[in-house]
């Protein structure tokens, strides 16, 4: 081989490896690249599974990248391993809009499935302390969302409070006003700001439009009589008053709710509706029309144009006034927690609910009637096992214990079986004496009546109370 052989093949050698060297270097370049370090953002297509393994958030990343695209990498979405349904869909609606916008798919898990991690959102009661620190100032109407230190707590003081608080914290975080997830952030829903001028804690004060003409006589006050009453087999007619004292009152108002208490009815029929952010309140209808002003202030001063109560939070129905005899009052859509307080060891509600498939008895109604004190006033409405069921969840309440034990001794009287529930079609016997008379006489026990007034003076003058076991 000539030496001129020699240098070209030396030459062509050199180069090769020069060019394998540039390469070697450019793989690690880009290996390099493809691995996140503490200093790099969030990448932008991350899976679920990978979050685990993704690298530590510094405090500079918290203060640094946007919250939206940090929480779809990096952050998993926990529940507890109990969450109601409404809870667990709510979570997942929340991940999936994450996922929608930013391309990635945030991990979803439980508090026992996870071990607690820095960068966690919390939704609803877990076993984080984090959680359980915010739970306790909470009512069950009341919701949070807080950012401490990274961590982010979403919690009602129910399920449907709950849920509010998700829809509360997407609204903040897709519409940019948090701005990041290093510096804490509070919003606090307080539902006792509006109880100042209610009714339900002004009780006492109210005088009612008959009481001039017409003293009950104690018997009628007797709030074990009127359970026994409606336990029985056999015995006096009761009275399931018809969305209240509608004779005086706007239908489904607290004055109506408590005017047919202090009459002495046996139960008042309430309707129950959810608002837009999940407000259980007093209504029969769907919209609002029939019963509010709702014709003179739809669309004015920033209120929803719609009738419908769903398109209407809480807040915005309190605009409204509810009409009597076709004219506006001074009474405002009630929630149901208002009226829970009226009913406590004074009546039995007779609950119907026009939405029953977005509100549960254990989770939604429970925590409100242990709050309101009114957990027994429920009894004619869900029966029996149910108050045993409620019992279970906290058998140290005392007086709730007691009033289970006189149902079973109600119930071992009577056969040890509820009374069937049959109410008066008030068009085939009329709203009146003779008819409840012969309503009575064909098996229905308690008359569904739209005249309370009448029908506790009917019943003062010409039944007598139940004699207690």
């Amino acid at each position: 081989m000539t030496s001129s052989n020699k240098n070209f093949i030396g030459k062509r050698l050199r180069l090769a490896g020069l060019a394998a060297l540039m390469l070697l270097i450019l793989a690690l370049t880009v290996s390099c690249t493809a691995e996140p370090t503490e200093d790099d953002p969030p990448a932008s297509v991350v899976t679920s599974q990978e979050v685990t393994e993704a690298p530590a958030v510094t405090e500079e990343d918290l203060s640094t990248y946007a919250p939206l695209p940090l929480i779809a990498s990096r952050y998993t979405l926990i529940c507890s391993s109990k969450a109601p349904e409404k809870v667990r869909l709510a979570a997942e609606e929340l991940a999936g809009k994450i996922a929608e916008a930013e391309k990635v798919t945030p991990a979803v898990s439980t508090d026992l499935k996870t071990e607690a991690s820095r960068l966690e959102l919390l939704i609803g009661e877990t076993d984080r302390a984090e959680s359980i620190e915010a739970a306790e100032s909470l009512g069950c109407m009341d919701y949070t969302v807080r950012i401490r230190n990274g961590k982010i707590v979403i919690l009602g003081g129910s399920p449907l409070a709950t849920v509010q608080a998700v829809r509360v914290f997407t609204e903040m975080l897709f519409d940019g006003r948090i701005e990041n997830l290093g510096s804490d952030l509070t919003y606090d829903y307080d539902y006792d700001r509006f109880f100042a001028d209610s009714l339900a804690f002004l009780a006492d004060t109210f005088v009612p439009k008959w009481a001039s003409s017409f003293t009950p006589p104690a018997w009628m006050h007797d709030y074990d009589e009127k359970v026994y009453a409606l336990t029985c087999q056999s015995g006096r007619i009761t009275s399931s008053s018809h969305r209240g004292d509608v004779v005086n009152y706007p239908e489904n108002s607290l004055e109506a709710i408590l005017s047919a208490i202090m009459l002495g009815a046996d139960a008042v029929e309430i309707d129950i509706r959810l608002t837009k952010d999940n407000v259980m309140v007093l209504m029969h209808d769907e919209t609002l029309p029939r019963t509010t002003d709702w014709n003179k202030k739809a669309g004015k001063n920033g209120l929803p144009k719609s009738p419908k109560i769903e398109d209407w939070t809480y807040e915005q129905l309190r605009e409204l006034r509810l009409l009597y005899n076709g004219k506006p009052t001074e009474s405002m859509i009630p929630t149901l927690y208002e009226a829970a307080l009226l009913f406590g060891g004074r009546a039995q509600i007779h609950f119907d609910c026009k939405v029953s498939d977005k509100i549960d008895r254990n989770t939604d109604i429970y925590p409100l009637a242990e709050e309101t004190g009114s957990k027994s006033s429920f009894f004619y409405s869900f029966g029996y096992d149910m108050m045993l069921k409620w019992l279970s969840y906290d058998s140290k309440d005392v007086e709730f214990r007691e009033f289970t034990k006189k149902i079973t001794i109600y119930l071992a009287q009577n056969g040890n079986s509820l009374r069937k529930s049959k109410f008066d079609l008030l068009a085939k016997y009329g709203d009146e004496p003779q008819g409840w008379k012969s309503a009575y006489n064909d098996g229905y026990k308690t008359v569904y009546t739209d005249n309370i007034v009448l029908f506790c003076r009917f019943s003062a003058a010409q039944q007598k109370p139940m004699p207690l076991p």
